[in-house]
């Protein structure tokens, strides 16, 4: 079923501000491309340690290795089964550690491991860059070379073509390629990921190279989206911008937790902060409040995957449209599905690194992406140290860019704890530049002045204005889409109605009055309640059971219609006013198949659209539909006579399993 989309615009806020004053002696660690102001600090300012930091952010490049390779595993071995790729039943918590199964573009299970289980490096091996971290690599190194802590498109541009390669295999895919081919052509960012210029804006591309721009805002969220923003929209756009935008929030919050809660608490704080982002009535917003619903009902992780697949890829709901354009593999790539895969791991794995990898690499579609994701801000939380208790075990420390990228110090090997470094470098800029607060070198810390609550606040209604202003628009146009179908399904069946008032006939006037709320509640499912106008439950074996009636209900009607068309001996154009009696076929087994099959028909709109309204209206309607058979019955005996008499006597109305006795 296809849907209508509701357009969101979520814009940044806040302004910073600049200190000046004069310059301090360098201390530990400094960054000798910046020059360092002396600040004095406010009692309102934030105080993050950089040593502290420093073993943070060794953490969040390990754990987001450990979680990528892990995730390539078993990365696209399950999307479901629609369209021409099928891959059959996703796995489940009994499948870790059991044999890898072959993705959509492979015979053979993963050469990463032959079992589904965590992939590690050890002391003295290297870890090799993927398109999960190789492009956060770039932006941080781009940030230095560039002295600056907002990237111009023209930065952007010219780092890409500098370090990505084109003639031979670049790891980059969908959006990032066509991003990649635009700037080849000369085309700067944003409109790189402009929808106008590139078609696979909707991909998840954005998500894996952004995220560590809320890494380089500690604790200020508002200025990590306005880094962000250029290097998100050079590949995306709109709902998956979004999405984006939620990863950027959770990691720059991840910079200030309550120590006195547990990770979990932690995690769902984080979380709530960053769904406050997502502008409300679009997909993103739908599907985080769905699957933190479903985590709170206490089902089983993958009967909460098993329903974002029913609901978004099966049934298109929440304004995601993917399934309905015939995508390649049906959007596996797409920022959506992979946003609501990835709730699922972050809520079940209630912040346990170990199980937040295990359910990320399990739960399928694009995996190595969410868990990655997951596994550099846990690694970042925990820190190296906290990373090597979770794993009992010590790991490789090095890194290898120029497995994917090119032209980087070094032939392109590297380690944790130098990139780890270069992050405080980034940092230190952003907070004297960018936050107007303050580096102290002899303490080695930051001061990092808060959020402006009055300025934020006021800047976040203007946004939920204008969105407010577009989600309404949207609303009436899909509003007056449903009015407009109904005026036309009401005035065709108005005609009938009366036409069998004035002539008194019984049958035809249930018949279309059964027949305009059936089409009314297909319209009304299809428009505004698709678009959540009403509570759906969300019964996969209620659908699939509603959906297989579909099939005798369309052999009914249609083989009726067939019948009457070709036998009925119509009087005019209207070849439902049979002159001629059918017992044959069909008509030898039930009296009144059409009616039979509309009503089955109504009994599955309720099963399949399980929503209050579509269940009242298809009861009505089946209930018009069981007097219309009864009133043919009698209109035909008025009609044929004794004929129809003696044929009602050998033929059921409507017990198709009677004849065949």
């Amino acid at each position: 079923m296809k849907k209508l989309i509701i357009f969101f615009f979520l814009c940044l806020f806040t302004v910073s501000c600049k200190n000046t004053g004069t310059v301090t002696r360098p201390g530990f660690n400094y960054n000798p491309g910046m020059e360092y102001i002396e600040y004095i600090p406010q009692e309102s300012d934030i105080i993050i340690s950089r040593d502290e930091y420093h073993n943070k952010l060794y953490g969040f490049w390990l754990g987001q290795c450990i979680a990528n390779w892990t995730g390539l595993v078993t990365e696209m071995d399950k999307i479901g089964n629609i369209g021409e790729i099928k891959t059959g039943a996703f796995y489940t918590r009994d499948d870790w550690g059991k044999p890898d199964q072959p993705s959509i573009w492979a015979d053979a299970p993963s050469d990463l491991s032959p079992t589904i289980d965590f992939v590690f490096k050890d002391e003295g091996e290297i870890w090799g860059a993927d398109d999960d971290t190789d492009i956060e690599y770039m932006y941080q190194h781009l940030l230095l070379e560039n002295e600056t802590s907002t990237l111009s498109p023209e930065q952007i541009r010219d780092g890409w073509l500098k370090h990505i390669r084109v003639e031979e295999e670049n790891y980059l895919w969908v959006s990032n390629q066509k991003a990649f081919d635009l700037m080849l052509e000369g085309v700067l960012p944003p409109e790189t990921g402009d929808p106008a210029m590139n078609p696979e804006y909707e991909m998840i591309d954005a998500q894996l190279t952004t995220e560590i721009f809320g890494l380089f805002a500690p604790a200020r969220p508002d200025i990590a989206l306005r880094m962000a923003y250029l290097p998100i929209r050079t590949t995306a756009a709109k709902e998956a911008a979004w999405i984006s935008e939620f990863y950027v929030t959770m990691h720059s919050l991840a910079s200030r937790l309550d120590d006195t809660l547990a990770v979990r608490e932690q995690i769902f704080r984080m979380a709530d902060e960053a769904r406050r982002r997502l502008p409300e009535g679009s997909y993103p917003a739908a599907m985080y409040d769905f699957v933190r619903k479903k985590y709170e009902s206490g089902i089983p992780w993958e009967q909460a995957r098993d329903s974002i697949y029913v609901r978004y890829q099966v049934r298109g709901e929440d304004g995601y449209d993917i399934t309905s354009r015939n995508l390649v593999c049906n959007g596996c790539f797409a920022a959506g599905i992979n946003f609501a895969a990835s709730l699922v791991s972050l809520f079940y794995g209630e912040g346990d690194i170990r199980e937040t990898i295990k359910i990320g690499t399990l739960t399928g579609w694009d995996s190595d992406n969410p868990t990655a994701t997951w596994g550099g801000l846990l690694g970042f939380m925990l820190g190296r140290d906290g990373i090597e208790n979770a794993f009992n075990r010590k790991f490789a420390g090095s890194y290898n860019i120029h497995r994917t990228r090119q032209n980087f110090p070094g032939n392109g090997i590297d380690t944790f704890d130098k990139m780890a470094q270069k992050g405080l470098f980034v940092i230190d800029r952003v907070v004297q530049e960018e936050m107007g607060g303050g580096v102290d070198l002899k303490r080695n810390v930051w001061y990092i002045p808060a959020m402006e609550s009055q300025e934020s606040q006021l800047g976040q209604e203007s946004q939920l204005g204008q969105e407010s202003q577009l989600s309404h628009e949207a609303d009436m146009k899909q509003l007056w889409l449903c009015l407009g179908l109904l005026a036309v399904i009401w005035i065709f069946n108005g005609y009938s109605i009366i036409h069998a008032i004035r002539k008194s006939i019984l049958a035809e006037l249930y018949m279309h009055a059964g027949m305009g709320i059936f089409f009314s509640v297909m319209v009304l499912e299809l428009t505004i309640g698709n678009a959540g106008a009403w509570e759906r439950l969300d019964s996969l074996w209620l659908q699939v059971f509603g959906l297989a009636l579909y099939l005798p209900s369309g052999y009914f009607v249609i083989t009726s219609l067939i019948a009457l068309r070709h036998r009925g001996k119509a009087r005019g154009t209207d070849f439902t006013e049979s002159t001629e009696l059918i017992t044959e076929g069909l008509y030898g087994r039930i009296r009144q198949p059409m009616s039979l099959g509309l009503a089955i028909w109504s009994l599955a709109f309720i099963m399949v659209f399980q929503s209050v309204p579509a269940t009242i209206l298809s009861i009505i309607s089946l209930f018009c539909f069981w007097m219309a058979a009864r009133k043919e019955s009698e209109h035909n005996i008025r009609k044929f006579g004794k004929e129809y008499e003696e044929y009602m006597e050998k033929v059921p109305m409507w017990n198709y399993f009677k004849k065949l006795k």
